[in-house]
């Protein structure tokens, strides 16, 4: 989730990521992920908090690549903001839990998309 919206909104590849501003991002990024860890529980589904710490080392030793989410924004085509932000917030909501970091970063990727004019969000 994370890696898409964050390559998204700095409008960076994988391989410029790791570049001074994006580590500073990681701290957000584990903060979105730690996140998904807590709604995926709401939701009956466990997911080993340890599996965060396994993602963001696996991502820091891949090769550049550019997230598919920055690739739709640059093609112009919709993002697939409801399926991977709204309705995981929406389960988040229905169990109470706060979801600070992802709810910024969905409405920071709403209002990119909505700027786009043209550009639709995917259901």
């Amino acid at each position: 989730m994370e890696g898409y919206a964050l390559g998204l909104l700095g409008r960076l590849s994988h391989h410029e990521g790791r570049s001074e501003k994006a580590r500073r991002e990681v701290a957000e990024a584990e903060a979105i992920m730690r996140e998904v860890v807590a709604i995926a529980g709401a939701a009956g589904r466990t997911i080993r908090p340890s599996f965060v710490d396994t993602m963001l080392a696996d991502t820091a030793k891949m090769a550049p690549y550019k997230p598919s989410m920055l690739l739709d924004f640059e093609r112009r085509q919709p993002l697939e903001l409801e399926a991977i932000y709204r309705r995981p917030l929406a389960v988040a909501a229905a169990a109470g839990l706060a979801c600070p970091a992802i709810e910024s970063l969905y409405g920071q990727l709403s209002r990119l998309a909505e700027s786009e004019g043209s550009m639709s969000l995917r259901p």
